[in-house]
């Protein structure tokens, strides 16, 4: 069981608010010393692994972020193979593998980040193939137009999460049904036009993903180590501002908090219908939650507690999600570690190093 101390609750419950809020600004505002708060973050940091995180508009700097499922209701050793596939493509950032789902078949729903050109081509064009025979696997993929994660500590006592998922958790929803159209969706992270950046720029970008507080310094040796040529502390700085403005979204990233349960819930739908609005606006009374639109559907991933019972939660979505929408929810496992933006890059700087380096006949 989790038990946290008050201050540490109030701590994350004004970071769930503003994640990009300053330690200073939090003591100011919670009236206590600046050092307090700071021993209260280390704590988190040590003992559930506290980052602030950014979703980035990836597009603006020359990727794709791509998301779907595959699923089967008999053909295992088809999944198994675009299991292993899709576990060790180099674009991959997250694979969750269904363990029961409301549909009583095998999934497998997948994230992945892919640059524009090429790799993204052979990208789509083997998600393609696992359509046809031998393996005539369901495959269902969208372009993300916006990404979310949400964190909401109302729930939280300090020991234990109150969440319900019985009659009150379709009552919530299926009440906000009406009034779709209206309610605020939470923050998200837009996907934009597409456009080019500098490697050193996507360095920026995705060391910014994985700690948004990332310092000039810290950046700097990174630079160094890839050996590119590095700007002035004040030029790095100002870049590094730019970004967190115009296309970083942080939110906090926690462990061994109480949310142990992943549950998917996938659904073929318009962004513009309202079941998508709907979903996106809910979102956010979820006690966690990753949030993934796309032009023709949407996916939920939620951080739930051990206890919740999928039963509850397929009953209630089945009743507020309506023909031709169509939904699946499940118990998954996470199949491989999250890789970030900056996993994928290092992996193009060693690749175009390697180049460099090669020898000429």
């Amino acid at each position: 069981m989790t038990s946290l101390e008050s201050g540490i609750t109030k701590l994350l419950g004004r970071l769930s608010i503003d994640p990009s809020i300053r330690q200073s600004a939090v003591a100011q505002e919670l009236n206590v010393t600046r050092s307090a708060v700071n021993q209260l973050w280390k704590k988190l940091e040590i003992e559930h692994n506290l980052r602030i995180l950014s979703n980035l508009d990836y597009k603006s700097i020359g990727f794709h972020h791509i998301y779907g499922w595959v699923s089967t209701r008999s053909d295992i050793d088809s999944i198994t193979k675009f299991q292993h596939w899709i576990k060790n493509n180099q674009y991959i950032v997250r694979v969750l593998k269904s363990q029961l789902t409301s549909k009583m078949d095998n999934r497998v729903l997948f994230e992945a980040l892919v640059p524009e050109g090429n790799d993204l081509r052979l990208f789509i064009d083997t998600l393609q193939r696992f359509r046809k025979k031998p393996y005539s696997l369901d495959v269902i993929y969208d372009f993300t137009t916006n990404v979310a994660n949400h964190f909401n500590f109302g729930y939280f006592n300090g020991t234990s999460w109150a969440f319900q998922t019985d009659f009150r958790f379709e009552a919530s929803i299926d009440a906000a049904k009406q009034y779709a159209d209206i309610l605020p969706v939470g923050q998200s992270r837009r996907q934009g036009p597409l456009g080019r950046a500098s490697i050193q720029d996507v360095i920026i970008a995705a060391t910014i993903e994985s700690d948004y507080f990332s310092t000039s310094s810290h950046i700097s040796n990174i630079l160094y180590r890839v050996g590119l040529n590095l700007p002035s502390e004040r030029t790095l700085r100002r870049r590094i501002n730019k970004f967190r403005s115009t296309i970083a979204q942080p939110y906090i990233s926690l462990d061994h908090i109480g949310l142990e349960r992943i549950i998917g819930i996938t659904i073929d739908a318009s962004a513009q219908s309202n079941i998508s609005k709907l979903m996106r606006s809910q979102a956010v009374t979820l006690p966690k939650v990753r949030v993934l639109t796309g032009s023709d559907t949407i996916v939920l991933i939620l951080g739930l507690p051990p206890q919740t019972d999928l039963f509850h939660i397929s009953n209630a979505m089945t009743h507020i999600v309506k023909a031709p929408s169509e939904m699946c929810t499940f118990i998954a496992e996470q199949v491989r570690d999250t890789r970030w933006l900056e996993n994928i890059i290092h992996k193009m700087t060693v690749r175009r190093r390697d180049k460099k380096t090669r020898p000429t006949r």
